[in-house]
């Protein structure tokens, strides 16, 4: 919820949700990059993706993929 006030005081304009989305994106993006340099954080990943797969099927598929290597 923190992380929604700052994001919401800092640019007032925007949304509730869209200031959200803006956050699990970021954190999308940091915990691709880990389960890049290393496995062991593969089940973050997976758990960050499961979040995304209803508004993203890209991700999905690409979640797929990662899991079949």
């Amino acid at each position: 919820m923190a992380t929604t006030q700052a994001a919401r005081s800092a640019s007032p304009s925007s949304t509730a949700g869209v200031a959200v989305t803006r956050t699990i994106s970021r954190q999308w993006l940091s915990a691709e990059k880990l389960a890049r340099t290393t496995l062991l954080k593969k089940n973050q990943y997976l758990m960050l993706a499961y979040c995304h797969h209803r508004s993203d099927r890209v991700k999905e598929r690409k979640i797929g993929a990662f899991v079949m290597l």
